[in-house]
């Protein structure tokens, strides 16, 4: 039933049109909330890139976005972030609940849980902020911070592996290729290559840093 209504929904945005289609055997209704999910989602998750792209750049070319004239701290811009990614994530999970109250089947279930996870990983992964040990010079924080948290874990054709930092038997640990940081579901760790590093080894800052450009 998932595939035929991504059908039915991808068919009518490609015509532009929201009237009843009945050779695909659903309502208006259906097919008109199905379609609003999936622009819903997939404008949150490219506008999930750009931020998380904002919050990489300099703090120079963040201060000419963000903090023009004086008007607003990084702080505050920080804080504005953190709220609507919360927001969210607490709005799919509104749905997801309301999904499960109304009937849906297992199947349309699954995928308003997988979206929880999804911004819920958003969430977690912005509102992590890396420690840098101020006696150690920037480039070599940012040479360590380039190697992939891929090539010290095996993660499956998803991202996903066994997490190292607390026994489990089904995958719940994430890593985000793009961004380069990872996520557990099950435990909660996350965070960047170095931090990686440090939790893996048992290392300080300073030594997963080394460990790293070595």
């Amino acid at each position: 039933m998932m595939e035929k209504m991504k059908l039915a929904a991808e068919a009518l945005l490609v015509i532009g049109d929201t009237a009843k289609v009945t050779a695909f055997g659903f309502t208006d209704d259906e097919i008109g909330e199905f379609i609003e999910i999936e622009k819903e989602w997939k404008t949150f998750y490219e506008d999930a890139e750009l931020e998380w792209k904002d919050s990489q750049l300099s703090r120079d070319e963040r201060a000419k976005i963000f903090l023009e004239d004086g008007v607003v701290t990084e702080a505050q811009v920080f804080e504005w972030r953190r709220q609507w990614y919360l927001q969210q994530y607490e709005e799919s999970v509104r749905k997801y609940f309301e999904a499960e109250k109304d009937g849906y089947e297992k199947n349309i279930l699954t995928r308003y849980k997988a979206r929880v996870n999804q911004s819920k990983e958003v969430y977690e992964i912005f509102t992590y902020r890396p420690y840098d040990d101020k006696s150690i010079k920037d480039e070599e924080i940012n040479r360590a911070r380039e190697r992939n948290i891929g090539d010290f874990i095996k993660l499956d054709s998803r991202g996903f592996a066994i997490c190292p930092f607390h026994n489990e038997r089904t995958p719940s640990f994430h890593v985000h290729s793009r961004w380069n940081r990872f996520y557990c579901f099950g435990c909660g760790a996350k965070g960047d290559v170095i931090e990686f590093i440090r939790k893996q080894n048992g290392f300080g800052f300073k030594e997963a840093v080394k460990y790293l450009i070595n």
